[in-house]
């Protein structure tokens, strides 16, 4: 490709409400362990594109990302910052993104996973480095509110590991999760 974001660890990949994949953030450990980026570039089949929205999250690196397939719009959560109180959600319709406010608020989160649950309708967030699973569910009474709900593991283990995704996975549909 002619262009390309910045080389960097803990980005994030998600589908685009439009269709292509998006990149945003991240961080370079190795020229600047300080520095967390805030860009965001989408790749059209064959070049990166850098988008500017309007209003974009605190730059990050290792945030949940899930698309929420109801509302179709992406759900960011949590990541790691530098100063910034990253116990933040921000939803993306496509052309700009949106904090959400919200109560309780989850744990902060890094190093997590996210997918789309259909048994309950949201973005499912489940470990990091704060163990934890959380629901972020888009309200369909106007105005749109995400709600955030904890969940817990029938299984409880004392920390959720990095695959904690893939074993909610095998285990969703056998009522693992439960709602608080």
């Amino acid at each position: 490709p002619l262009h390309s974001p910045l080389a960097a660890a803990g980005v994030m990949l998600f589908r685009d409400p439009n269709g292509p994949v998006d990149e945003f953030g991240g961080w370079d450990p190795s020229h600047n362990p300080k520095l967390y980026y805030g860009d965001m570039w989408q790749w059209n089949g064959s070049d990166w594109v850098q988008l500017r929205p309007a209003t974009v999250p605190y730059a990050r690196a290792y945030a949940t990302v899930g698309v929420n397939e109801i509302t179709n719009q992406v759900v960011m959560f949590g990541g790691l910052t530098e100063n910034i109180d990253s116990r933040n959600t921000w939803v993306y319709d496509g052309i700009n993104w949106t904090m959400q406010p919200h109560q309780p608020q989850p744990l902060d989160v890094a190093h997590g996973a996210a997918m789309f649950s259909q048994k309950f309708n949201g973005v499912v967030q489940f470990g990091g480095i704060a163990a934890g699973i959380w629901l972020l569910a888009s309200s369909f009474s106007p105005p749109p509110l995400l709600v955030a709900h904890r969940l817990r593991h029938l299984d409880r283990p004392r920390r959720l590991r990095r695959d904690a995704l893939a074993v909610a996975r095998r285990r969703h549909g056998q009522g693992v999760l439960d709602v608080l």
